[in-house]
């Protein structure tokens, strides 16, 4: 019984990772930076973010990584803000599990 609260932590911080990420993301772009080394080829190894107001007061971040000699290759933000999710849920999860299989065991 108490593995099936695990279970259930794990599918409940799908949606927390989600909204931390975006969040963390909204709050701090500069963080989708760390998902270059992943996503920027060679030459294009200097990643950096632009953000661009929208009508009505919206911001659209998209990640760029660049060459040494000027060239640019644009990421966009969805793959880099997918990457940051699964860091989130993969850093939150096992406390959450902990957590919630042992504040169930004492039962």
């Amino acid at each position: 019984m108490n593995l099936r609260f695990a279970l259930i932590a794990l599918a409940v911080m799908v949606p927390v990772a989600a909204v931390l990420a975006m969040v963390g993301t909204t709050m701090m772009p500069v963080q989708l930076t760390f998902t270059a080394r992943w996503l920027c080829d060679p030459p294009y190894t200097d990643p950096f973010i632009v953000s661009d107001s929208t009508g009505r007061g919206g911001t659209d971040y998209t990640m760029y990584c660049t060459s040494p000699r000027g060239g640019r290759e644009k990421i966009g933000w969805l793959v880099p803000f997918l990457i940051m999710w699964a860091v989130y849920y993969l850093i939150l999860t096992p406390f959450a599990s902990m957590i919630t299989y042992l504040r169930t065991s004492r039962y």
